[in-house]
């Protein structure tokens, strides 16, 4: 895999090794045959355990579904390297999966895990791979059959941004702070009590204090789609039928449940395969768990039906993006600072969501009494 000139990696053909047998188009799910299936069941899910809540980015679905397989498992999910470079590796065991939670947003770098999945799973190993519909797709056209002991769980995606991109976004913010980031975290939930929609990043460096914001640029420009890759625009996979056999993803519009205690995250859970829906019972173990319908989770995750909207700045800003030598140099034409008028609406708001808030946080406490 090697980067082109916006940072998105792709994949390079070696001329010299190529024998024209064409696998690499048979297997590319940018042009493979889509074999995928209509959601069977649907849940609005919270996992029973609050803490795990405040480490997740919205209901901790991940870590409930993790939980509910046997532990007898090698899992593969995203994770920041010491890089900060987001790649795909594997942990052994259920209780070594807290690393692939929470939200990345950026291209993960799959390197050898389809060849290392196709050798466990021929040796009767069972093997979990979370990761976007594209991904998996991939995977299952690689493995050319179908596995019994191979999981699949799907994210909900809208779109990745660049690697290349953010790793100058980091570089920049070690030049002004004039220390080394060691770790970053998207969907930070500031405490026990912050709102799981307020999208607040933290930046831990190795001397000073950790930096903990909200409307960072780089997370601005991500849910603007300003870095998204050209080809999440026209996703094929952004359809109701899915490759996984199990998506989850953040419920977006769970507040028009008047019975749902939203005020740190509620999680979309779609059981797509057979295999999906006979660990619900284990499930229920570790996930409050209730059914919804497709349409009432469609209307705030349309991905989940069609594509996203390309942004119409998004050709411009990697145009310049790529001539330009950091990130800092061309985002300010971009991202722009709030208004007073939009800073004062966001305040008025920040305050009616803490107040409510508060109000759910204490109903949440009282119910689990």
């Amino acid at each position: 895999m090697k980067s082109d000139c916006n940072g998105f990696l792709y994949p390079i053909l070696n001329e010299d090794k190529c024998i024209n047998c064409d696998q690499c188009y048979v297997v590319c799910p940018e042009t493979s045959t889509i074999l995928a299936t209509k959601p069977k069941l649907i849940f609005s899910a919270k996992n029973k355990n609050r803490m795990v809540i405040i480490e997740s980015s919205s209901g901790g679905a991940f870590n409930g579904i993790l939980r509910a397989i046997d532990d007898n498992s090698y899992v593969y999910g995203a994770t920041f390297n010491e890089d900060l470079e987001v790649k795909h590796k594997s942990e052994f065991g259920i209780n070594k999966f807290t690393c692939f939670s929470k939200s990345k947003y950026i291209q993960s770098n799959l390197d050898d895990c389809f060849k290392e999945i196709l050798a466990l799973l021929n040796q009767n190993k069972n093997v979990v791979f979370s990761g976007l519909p594209c991904q998996i797709a991939g995977l299952r056209s690689f493995l050319k059959k179908k596995y019994s002991n191979l999981f699949c769980i799907e994210l909900i995606c809208n779109g990745v941004a660049s690697p290349g991109l953010f790793s100058s976004y980091i570089k920049d913010i070690e030049k002004y702070y004039v220390d080394k980031v060691t770790n970053y975290t998207f969907r930070y939930k500031k405490n026990k009590k912050a709102m799981w929609r307020d999208f607040y990043i933290k930046i831990d460096f190795l001397e000073r204090k950790s930096l903990i914001k909200k409307d960072d640029s780089f997370m601005k420009g991500y849910l603007a789609k300003l870095f998204m890759r050209e080809s999440c625009v026209d996703c094929r996979y952004a359809q109701e039928k899915r490759v996984g056999d199990i998506v989850i993803g953040d419920f977006w519009g769970v507040e028009k449940d008047n019975t749902a205690n939203n005020s740190q995250g509620y999680s979309i859970i779609i059981c797509i395969s057979d295999k999906s829906i006979t660990f619900i019972k284990n499930l229920r173990e570790y996930m409050k768990l209730n059914r919804v319908s497709f349409e009432e989770i469609k209307e705030k995750n349309p991905t989940l039906y069609k594509p996203n909207e390309k942004n119409v700045l998004r050709d411009s800003f990697f145009t310049n993006y790529s001539k330009a030598k950091s990130y800092s140099e061309v985002i300010h034409k971009y991202i722009h600072k709030d208004s007073f008028p939009l800073k004062l609406k966001r305040a008025i708001l920040f305050y009616y969501r803490k107040c409510y808030n508060n109000f759910c946080f204490k109903r949440e406490i009282s119910n689990d009494k």
